[in-house]
């Protein structure tokens, strides 16, 4: 039963990653990590804008909505839930002594972007 915790399987997960592409786990874990939040994320937006405008549809018949709305409350839900799995990323780069360099900051405008391609499309 202890497999059904999130934690100890994502642990089980990056060390048997670490074993198959003989990298040590003390690297590949701050990059899982930020994966693993980042995968989080976008598949929480892809899977509730998969229904919300069956969810909203009382809002379309009841008054005259613009249907971006709903993706935009869908967008407003989840990023103060990535920003609070932000703070896991940060840890992580702090306590494995991850080099920032200016290559890695590149995720601030690549997360802006991916803001505007969901709201744009």
């Amino acid at each position: 039963m202890a497999d059904t915790v999130n934690g100890d399987h994502d642990r089980r997960v990056d060390g048997d990653w670490s074993l198959l592409w003989n990298q040590p786990a003390r690297e590949l874990t701050p990059f899982f990590g930020t994966g693993l939040v980042m995968w989080t994320f976008l598949s929480q937006v892809l899977t509730d804008c998969t229904s919300i405008f069956v969810a909203h549809s009382n809002f379309y018949r009841n008054q005259k909505m613009s249907f971006s709305v709903s993706i935009y409350a869908v967008i407003y839900k989840n990023v103060p839930i990535l920003a609070h799995s932000l703070i896991i990323v940060v840890v992580l780069i702090i306590a494995f002594d991850v080099p920032v360099n200016r290559y890695q900051l590149h995720i601030i405008p690549a997360l802006v972007v991916t803001w505007v391609m969901m709201v744009w499309v």
